[in-house]
């Protein structure tokens, strides 16, 4: 029976049951038992007294309005009141369809928030369930569901800075940059972004190469002297700007670098006017509108002679990581962490690693496009 398993754990859950009848015959036992608070106006029959409060002499009086109630296993005798106008039964029914109404107008944009349980795969379909913000007009980008509290997580592209994806293949890694992809192409026209793709030779975000803000699109390592040269000398206008108090960065676009591409590591870092633009990224330019997204971010313990932007990430940690906490090398994991989150991950599942900080993440699917080539 729905309704009984409603009354009976309802109030365990926050939820709060009130039941209306004109006769105690209405009433099954077994779902009075559950109601701890009961309340009887002039009733016809003695007998429903007794139904409703055990053995008690109280009547209430005869004046319209007044009941019995019982509190806490103590009967009391109270004078309820008209809380809404009307001469007549039909009119006050109305005024109340009418209050009710205005009340769900009134929080229409207010969600009690729900016990729910992680879905095996999140879809976009399931956003409206989660959550009702609205990032159409920010740069705000909602990834995925926090395991903490089954609550939507969200990355804002404008303070992200270098971010990186590592992990095992078909593990959902490609699928985090389809889903910023499909979001900033969903977003308002007022929202401005310039999107630099540097795909693989296996062209996984050829799809979106004809976006409206997409600017280049690559699959050769060496184009990314050219974009990062593009960038820079939209950057270092923006940073002069800055510094003499003229930049608003609402009236500025994003700019955008992902980079899907593991060959790109070596050819920055063997190149160095784009290794000192990265540089700049880091530092001097982070606060000027740019990101800059790794995919196949290598998990491996870099060493003082390794890869400088891998020698860099590992140091300033903010990885998406799709391997379990074990196998983790970027990073030393605490016993404690490890025992917290003891389950192996699914595919979509992922280990957010925000400097000293690990969140668990069930990432959003997005499917893949048709590709246009």
């Amino acid at each position: 029976d729905p309704f009984l398993n409603i009354v009976r754990e309802g109030s365990s859950l926050g939820i709060c049951v009130i039941a209306a009848n004109s006769q105690t015959t209405g009433f099954g036992y077994r779902y009075l038992s559950n109601f701890t608070t009961r309340l009887s106006l002039t009733c016809n029959e003695e007998t429903e007294y007794s139904f409703l409060f055990g053995s008690t002499r109280m009547r209430p009086k005869n004046v319209p309005g007044r009941a019995l109630v019982k509190i806490d296993r103590t009967m009391y005798e109270c004078q309820t009141y008209l809380a809404f106008e009307g001469e007549r039964e039909i009119d006050r029914a109305e005024s109340i369809r009418v209050f009710i109404e205005e009340c769900n107008k009134k929080y229409s944009n207010n969600a009690v928030p729900r016990l729910v349980q992680m879905p095996n795969v999140y879809l976009k379909s399931m956003l409206p369930e989660f959550s009702r913000e609205d990032y159409s007009k920010s740069s705000m980008v909602s990834i995925g569901l926090n395991f903490s509290d089954v609550t939507p997580y969200a990355i804002d592209l404008y303070n992200l800075g270098v971010f990186g994806i590592s992990g095992k293949l078909q593990n959902g890694k490609t699928n985090v940059l389809r889903t910023i992809l499909s979001a900033i192409d969903e977003k308002d026209p007022s929202f401005m972004a310039d999107i630099y793709l540097l795909d693989s030779y296996k062209k996984e975000l050829a799809s979106y190469k004809d976006g409206d803000r997409v600017r280049s699109y690559s699959i050769d390592p060496e184009s990314v002297h050219e974009t990062f040269a593009k960038v820079d000398e939209i950057l270092s206008s923006r940073y002069e700007r800055m510094r003499s108090g003229e930049y608003n960065k609402d009236e500025e676009s994003l700019q955008i670098l992902m980079i899907s591409n593991p060959d790109i590591f070596d050819s920055i870092v063997g190149n160095k006017e784009s290794l000192a633009i990265y540089k700049n990224i880091q530092s001097k330019y982070k606060s000027c509108g740019v990101c800059v997204i790794f995919d196949s971010v290598p998990n491996e313990n870099v060493g003082y002679g390794g890869n400088e932007i891998l020698r860099g990430m590992k140091d300033n940690l903010n990885l998406f990581m799709f391997d379990n906490l074990d196998d983790i090398k970027v990073t030393i994991v605490s016993t404690a962490t490890k025992r917290e989150f003891n389950k192996p991950l699914l595919p979509g599942e992922c280990y957010y690693l925000k400097g000293s900080e690990i969140i668990k993440i069930k990432t959003l699917f997005s499917p893949i496009l048709a590709n246009s080539n």
